[in-house]
């Protein structure tokens, strides 16, 4: 309990802590974790731990605890329940105070609110916005005092003390790692089998109550503690026998930089854990990544570190053991998360940065630019250089940074560039990768006979309630029920939304189900021959790993542009890729052709009736899981999805309404319904990729626009909040396909499903790190989180310095600047300032531009206005 304090004249030392004192240390014990585990039941959440997608490609059958699905997306919660929750009564009407950089100050803010407890949670005066944002979202406004967490720590103890608050250490405070141990308990209940365990470690409260924990309940499991290399605190203190101070620098694991590390939880932990390890922090950022990509989590750098000890080779001895490995957390600033992916794929030869120099004459960058596209790479930066060139007066030195497949691809670039162009300078090569199995197939003639006839639009197919049911009951041997989450944001919009977690089947996408269902339905010797299709990516993947797994050779045919992930994804999964046409009708046509020559069968990957048949399964699952639904919303393309869910919900509950949903952007299905049968539509870019389609599928129409009660369109921008708004509150990473029916709710489309039970279907988490990280920016550009405008002032380093002071002073982040002194319509000494700055939310951008207009009235000049906050998107309305 929290009293029985030692006796100490508190006056001695304002940091002094009675429940970490370094001369009284107090050890854990696994009888009052137990007792916290039943103290904190319905206040924090058991969190799933679910077998990682990558295990295969590791050799380690490996298991992800995920903490980040607490509601204030990090294990902190724990601790911090189990504390409040053992206050006296005196103790709570006076209330608690802590200094923090995030998650325990988060989840402090929203536990005390919760339990009605007065809560001060001091940052230092730079803490990042989110964090601040992220408090005063859970009930308490943060004040913001000192240059670091230390200046921080010691104003809020001695303003703890003056008014009689209880501080509360987020990392060593006993009740605290009694909290913080229940994850211990969950993990041995979840995964009874466990070898090992792997915990990233900050002050070190989670390992210690994990390590009591299964160290008394099954002694042989082994526990080991991961930090960063410019966090190893608790490395070194082990290495020393002591607490030592251990300086810290800005990191990617941010959530980890505790100094010294905690008194009772160096004293419990010495004994019970068997290794602990220090990473460096670029295999945290491709763990981030990996994780991205691969599980569709998204995942704090602090979060990660275990993974990334995986990915480094530190474990070998765990080669084919069961493991678990702790996500602790999810609360990565969006930033810093596009600077971990990026970091990431720079580290994995996925972006590549060089310099060649080239022609300034005209048709010198053309034919830079032409070789690049000829080796399959595509440009994302691209810097001339003429002042400072050493070659002749009509050459400029081109600094360019480009996406690959990986090292093995780079090398292939840098073998075309060197051949190509006499000066150039790469980086040195990392590790090999396999040699692809992309080849470009020859140019073949439209056929106008060409057509499948099994998606016929003058004989449309129609698919039955028994033959979904029949399907589904046959797949289960493959595929695991995917979770139907309920939101954690549901209250913000007055809807109970649950969110239909499509994008943690294997592949990452539902195109899995009607794969696998097109492939069990082939005749035998049909399947030995094999199968042939067109697609943009998550049809392919679900094809071609059934394929490997059913023993059916599988042949993808992906237009020009599909991103290059999914196309590795494709090779990985033993797969022959072909690149052909430069948009999907093309690559349909060149994939029919091959299928008639070789004798091949042909699968329409979004259309085909057994395809088709296989989505049903998604609705099956839904109303097992929210019996009382009222609505479901289904992102649509062709309509392939949007026809089987409906067909089982109308047969199943009739009076649920089913929704669909797509970008405007490429509204095909849409018109179709307004036109009341199938149009085409030229292509057009959006950042629902996986659902911008040309065509609607002739049987998926056919059965959908009978069936459905409300098709809407969202605009691009409420795309891109939707994934952020994923990522933000739910820490899931969605593509922007599957967050198009988050969208319609952001967007205020379906005001009459207010107090209804909602389902959105998730339908995929493939979404391409690059086009993830302009959705994010976007999205904080559409909120008015990321402003852009410009100021015109004297080129004088007093004039930039007043500039960006006003900036810093009223909490801004600057994100971006850029000096113009060319285009410039002031006088010679004057230079326009181009700035984009982060702010908190929509009221923060309109202070900003207040601020920036006041003091600049004449030369200031916002070029993104984050002053509509009201758009409602076009819907269309079925007609009964």
């Amino acid at each position: 309990m929290v009293s029985n304090l030692p006796t100490r004249a508190l006056q001695e030392d304002p940091e002094y802590d009675p429940f970490c004192d370094p001369a009284a240390p107090k050890k854990i014990k696994y009888e009052d974790i137990l007792a916290a585990s039943r103290r904190c039941v319905g206040c924090v959440v058991n969190t799933p731990c679910m077998k990682a997608h990558m295990s295969e490609t590791l050799g380690i059958d490996l298991y992800f605890k995920q903490e980040f699905l607490q509601h204030t997306g990090s294990f902190k919660e724990r601790g911090v329940c189990n504390t409040l929750l053992l206050l006296s009564d005196e103790q709570k009407k006076n209330g608690v105070i802590t200094a923090s950089t995030g998650n325990h100050g988060s989840a402090l803010s929203y536990h005390a609110t919760r339990l009605g407890i007065p809560c001060i949670v001091v940052m230092p005066l730079r803490a990042p916005l989110t964090k601040i944002t992220k408090c005063t979202n859970f009930g308490v406004k943060p004040k913001l005092h000192g240059a670091n967490i230390g200046e921080s720590k010691l104003f809020a103890m001695t303003l703890g003390k003056e008014r009689k608050m209880m501080y509360i250490n987020g990392f060593d405070h006993p009740n605290i790692v009694e909290g913080q141990g229940t994850a211990g308990l969950e993990i041995l209940a979840q995964v009874p089998d466990v070898d090992a365990i792997i915990i990233p470690v900050g002050g070190g409260s989670l390992i210690t109550g994990v390590a009591v924990v299964a160290k008394h309940l099954k002694p042989n499991v082994e526990i080991y503690g991961v930090e960063t290399d410019k966090t190893c605190s608790m490395v070194e203190t082990f290495r020393k026998n002591e607490r030592i101070y251990f300086p810290i620098d800005t990191t990617i694991a941010d959530g980890l930089g505790v100094n010294k590390v905690g008194v009772n939880t160096f004293h419990t932990l010495k004994g019970i854990v068997d290794k602990l390890v220090a990473v460096k922090e670029d295999w945290v950022a491709r763990a981030v990544m990996h994780i991205v990509e691969e599980e569709r989590f998204v995942v704090e750098g602090a979060g990660a570190v275990g993974v990334a000890a995986v990915m480094a080779g530190l474990f070998p001895n765990l080669k084919g053991k069961k493991v678990v490995c702790i996500l602790t957390g999810g609360n990565i600033d969006t930033n810093i998360l596009a600077r971990a992916l990026e970091r990431g794929m720079a580290a994995e030869g996925r972006l590549v940065k060089f310099k060649v120099t080239v022609s300034d004459r005209p048709g010198g960058m053309a034919d830079l630019c032409n070789v690049m596209a000829q080796c399959g790479v595509t440009l994302r930066d691209c810097i001339p250089e003429r002042a400072w060139v050493k070659g002749d007066v009509f050459s400029v030195e081109v600094k360019v940074i480009a996406e690959t497949r990986g090292w093995e691809h780079t090398r292939e670039l840098m073998e075309s560039i060197k051949k190509n162009f006499k000066e150039c300078v790469f980086p040195e090569m990392g590790a090999h990768a396999e040699k692809s199995t992309v080849r470009r197939g020859p140019c073949l003639a439209p056929n106008p006979e060409d057509y499948d006839e099994l998606c016929d639009p003058d004989n449309p197919r129609q698919i039955k309630y028994e033959e979904i049911v029949s399907a589904f009951n046959q797949s289960k041997a493959f595929i695991n029920q995917t979770p139907c989450y309920h939101s954690q944001s549901s209250k913000d919009f007055g809807i109970n939304i649950y969110h239909k977690l499509e994008f943690v089947l294997k592949t990452g996408s539902f195109k899995e189900r009607g794969a696998l269902n097109a492939l069990q339905k082939l005749p035998l010797n049909k399947k030995k021959i094999g199968v042939v299709l067109a697609s943009l990516g998550n049809q392919a993947m679900g094809l071609c790993y059934y394929g490997r797994i059913l023993n059916i050779p599988v042949i993808v045919v992906m237009p020009k542009g599909v991103p290059i992930i999914k196309v590795q994804m494709c090779k990985n999964y033993g797969a022959k890729v072909i690149v052909e046409g430069n948009e999907l009708p093309d690559s349909q046509k060149y994939a029919r052709r091959i299928a008639r020559e070789k004798g091949l069968t042909y699968i329409n990957g979004r259309d085909h009736p057994d395809v088709l048949t296989g989505y049903g399964g998604v609705a099956l699952e839904i109303l097992e899981q929210v019996p009382n639904i009222d609505a479901v919303i289904v992102p649509v393309g062709t309509g392939g999805l949007l026809a089987a869910v409906a067909t089982v919900i109308k047969h199943a509950k009739p009076d649920c309404l089913v929704y669909g949903v797509q970008s405007e952007m490429m509204p095909t299905f849409y018109e179709s319904l307004e036109n009341g049968s199938a149009v085409t539509k030229p292509m057009n870019n959006s950042l629902a990729e996986g659902i911008a389609m040309p065509y609607v599928g002739a049987n998926s129409f056919h059965i959908a626009h009978q069936l459905i009660d409300k098709m809407m369109l969202v605009a691009e921008d409420w795309i891109a909040r939707a994934v952020l708004h994923l990522i933000e509150k739910e820490r899931f990473v969605v593509e922007g396909a599957g967050a198009c029916t988050m969208a319609a709710i952001l967007s205020s489309l379906v005001p009459e499903l207010k107090s209804k039970n909602v389902v959105c279907i998730l339908s995929g988490g493939n979404i391409d790190a690059i086009l993830l990280n302009r959705s994010i920016e976007r999205g904080l550009a559409a909120e008015g989180r990321l402003v852009k405008f410009k100021v015109g002032i004297k080129a004088e380093s007093a004039q930039m310095a007043q500039l960006l002071k006003l900036i810093a002073d009223g909490g801004y982040n600057l994100v971006r600047q850029f000096m113009d002194r060319i285009w410039v319509e002031e006088e010679i000494h004057h230079v326009e300032v181009k700035i984009v700055c982060e702010t908190r939310d929509l009221q923060h951008a309109l202070q900003l531009k207040k601020m920036i207009e006041g003091a600049y009235p004449t030369t200031a000049f916002f070029e993104t206005k984050p002053l509509n906050d009201k758009h409602i998107c076009p819907c269309y309305i079925r007609k009964s």
